[in-house]
């Protein structure tokens, strides 16, 4: 994960090459992911209360995973970067005699099960019942259900390649009208120390002693589904490569499409033992903390970026509205 103030236009690609082709699906568990394995912030110890705290807004609530990164990694933002590109697509296309091509995203919509809030992901024994460790279709991506098997096909690939060569095209020339020109050479890194480089770090992670309790009682927990190479604790729900190797492979696991009766058993006894064991209490009583301190230390900074975001909402709300078809597909 790069950092948000930086990677607010790799988002709008990202997500829009996943529209496209449906080939692609990026989310977090209960801790937040970086490329800095193993980093963390401070030293907070989880609260005890689990509810009726707040910050940037948001109320603390385990029931549905709130957590204050929720508001500085704003889908709503992300959303309205995608369909605005989208919609200038699809006027492109039209304008190149491509009256076909559909607009898979929407905008004011809610936010799939499995991610309440846009970004942090949930993981109870509900969830487990309905998709097993999978991605909840997402109403804003229409891609993400509708029967496309997301690794295998494109949402377009019974499309003519004339239409797939116009439909890059338009993509290309709606994004660089969305965000300018592509950079090219190594993208920029952020400076060593700053608000940037801390926040691309920040990570709770599994291993952080004072989750060492509830590890081993979810691993001893865990024992009767005899899974040779369980982890020595939760892995990070709907990532690909954190799932035993064991179970990828028996499921043949991917992040969306359907779970199989075998698969939701499984994840339900494994939600089941992250309730029992503490572990998701004391995970998301430890990530709150954190994530809260962090935004005390970086107030200014936080600030200002949440000013950014607000600014540019509204801006890619006034583009919307004057396009052409800017109410079609949700907005």
């Amino acid at each position: 994960m790069i950092s948000h103030l930086i990677g607010l236009g790799s988002v709008v690609v990202l997500v829009l090459v996943c529209s496209v082709t449906g080939s692609c699906s990026t989310s977090v568990d209960g801790e937040v992911a970086s490329s800095t394995e193993g980093a963390s912030y401070g030293a907070v110890e989880p609260s005890s209360s689990s509810g009726g705290e707040n910050s940037l807004g948001v109320t603390k609530d385990i029931s549905t995973w709130a957590l204050p990164f929720d508001v500085i990694f704003d889908q709503e933002l992300s959303r309205l970067q995608v369909h605005l590109v989208h919609v200038w697509t699809d006027e492109c296309m039209l304008k190149h005699g491509f009256p076909d091509y559909e607009i898979l995203s929407s905008v004011d919509v809610p936010y799939p099960e499995t991610n309440p809030h846009g970004f942090s992901a949930l993981f109870n024994s509900v969830i487990a019942q309905k998709y097993g460790y999978r991605k909840a279709p997402d109403p804003g991506y229409r891609y993400s259900s509708g029967g496309v098997e997301n690794r295998d096909r494109s949402y377009f690939e019974d499309k003519s390649q004339a239409f797939k060569d116009q439909m890059y095209a338009c993509v290309n020339e709606a994004t660089v009208r969305e965000k300018g020109p592509v950079p090219t050479g190594e993208p920029p890194m952020s400076k060593p120390g700053s608000y940037e480089s801390e926040l691309n770090q920040f990570v709770v992670s599994s291993s952080d002693p004072a989750l060492a309790a509830q590890a081993k009682a979810w691993v001893e927990c865990m024992a009767p589904q005899g899974i040779s190479d369980l982890p020595s604790a939760p892995w990070t729900l709907q990532n690909y490569k954190a799932m035993p190797e064991s179970l990828r492979e028996r499921w043949d696991w991917w992040p969306l499409g359907d779970a199989s009766a075998d698969e939701i058993q499984v994840a339900t006894f494994d939600a089941g033992c992250r309730e029992s064991s503490g572990w998701n209490q004391a995970l998301y009583d430890l990530t709150w903390d954190r994530q809260v301190a962090f935004i005390a230390a970086h107030h200014a900074d936080v600030q200002r970026e949440l000013d950014v975001q607000a600014a540019e909402k509204v801006r890619l709300r006034d583009l919307l509205s004057q396009a052409t078809n800017g109410a079609e597909g949700g907005s």
